[in-house]
C-alpha cells in the first residue's frame, strides 16, 4: 500500500468517525428533547412521584443515622462497602428484635471477608503489620481472649492517627455548646469537619457522635448490657468476653475506621489540597 492510499483511507476513517460523533450527539439531543416534552406534558401526573422521591431523599440521612447507631448499640459497625439494601436488612432485624439473625448475618459476612479485611488494614497501615497479623491469627485459632483486646487497641490507635483523638475519650461541653451539658465523645467534635459536605458520610459516622457500651463509663454499663466495654476488658474486669462473636464485633469496629472514617478523612484532605492549588 503506497502513502497516497494510506492517506486516503485515513481521511475516510476520520470522516466516518466525525459523522458518527455527530449522529450520536443528534441522537442524544433528540432523546433529551423527547424526555423533556414527556415531563412537561405529564407533570401533574408525575408530581406525586417526584414529591415522594424528594421526601425519601430528605428523610434518608436521619433514618440512616438511626439505623447505623442502632447497629453500633448492638456492637456491629458497618463498612464503606455495605449498600443501602444491606443496611436496611440489618435494620429490619433490629426493628423486629431478631437479634440472633442479625448476629448470624454479620458473623457470616465478616468471616467471609477476614483475609480481605486483614490485607486492607496492612496495606493502609503497614507499620501495624505484625500486631494485626498476630491478632487475626489469634482469632482464626479461636484465641479470642487475645484477639479482642488487640483489635480494640488498634482501633483506638488508628482513630488517633486519623482524628488526633482517642476513640474512648469523653468530655463535658460548655453550657453555651450544650445547655444540658451531656457528656460527649471527643470524636464527635473532630469528625464534623470531615463530613460537613456529605449527608451520607455524615450519617455513616454517627457512632462517633454518641456514647455506646464500648466507651460508656462503668457506672452506666448496665444501660448497655449487650455490648463489649473496652474499660472492663482492658482492665481485667470482664472475664467472659472471649468468644467468636465478640471478636468479630471488634473486627467490624477496626474495619469501620479503615473504611468509613479513613475514606472521610482522605476525601477531605484531597479537597483541601486541591483548594490550596487553586490559590
Amino acid at each position: 500500500m503506497n502513502s497516497n492510499n494510506f492517506n486516503e483511507i485515513n481521511e475516510l476513517f476520520n470522516l466516518g468517525l466525525k459523522n458518527l460523533r455527530k449522529n450520536i450527539s443528534l441522537y442524544f439531543e433528540a432523546i433529551t428533547k423527547q424526555i423533556k416534552e414527556f415531563i412537561e406534558k405529564n407533570l401533574k401526573a408525575i408530581e406525586p412521584f417526584i414529591k415522594y422521591i424528594n421526601g425519601i431523599y430528605r428523610e434518608l440521612p436521619e433514618k440512616l443515622k438511626v439505623i447505623i447507631q442502632n447497629l453500633a448499640y448492638r456492637g456491629w459497625y458497618i463498612s464503606i462497602e455495605m449498600d443501602l439494601p444491606e443496611i436496611t436488612l440489618l435494620a429490619g432485624f433490629i426493628t423486629n428484635k431478631k437479634y440472633d439473625e442479625l448476629d448470624n448475618y454479620m458473623c457470616n459476612i465478616i468471616e467471609s471477608k477476614l483475609d480481605q479485611i486483614e490485607k486492607e488494614i496492612i496495606q493502609k497501615y503497614p507499620n501495624r503489620r505484625k500486631i494485626i497479623q498476630s491478632a487475626f491469627n489469634a482469632h482464626k485459632k479461636g484465641e479470642y481472649e487475645l484477639s479482642v483486646p488487640v483489635f480494640l487497641a488498634q482501633a483506638d490507635g488508628i482513630c488517633n492517627e486519623l482524628l488526633k483523638v482517642s476513640l474512648y475519650k469523653k468530655y463535658t461541653p460548655k453550657k453555651k455548646e450544650d445547655p444540658k451539658q451531656k457528656i460527649r465523645l471527643l470524636t464527635s467534635k473532630e469528625i464534623e469537619k470531615y463530613v460537613s459536605n456529605g449527608f451520607i458520610m455524615s450519617a455513616l459516622v454517627e457512632p462517633l457522635r454518641n456514647i455506646s457500651g464500648l466507651n460508656v463509663s462503668k457506672e452506666y454499663k448496665n444501660q448497655y448490657p449487650v455490648i463489649l466495654n473496652r474499660h472492663e476488658i482492658i482492665h481485667g474486669l470482664d472475664l467472659n468476653y472471649g468468644n467468636k462473636k465478640n471478636s468479630l464485633k471488634t473486627i467490624t469496629l477496626l474495619y469501620y475506621f479503615i473504611s468509613v472514617v479513613y475514606n472521610a478523612v482522605k476525601v477531605y484532605n484531597k479537597k483541601q489540597a486541591q483548594h490550596k492549588e487553586l490559590k
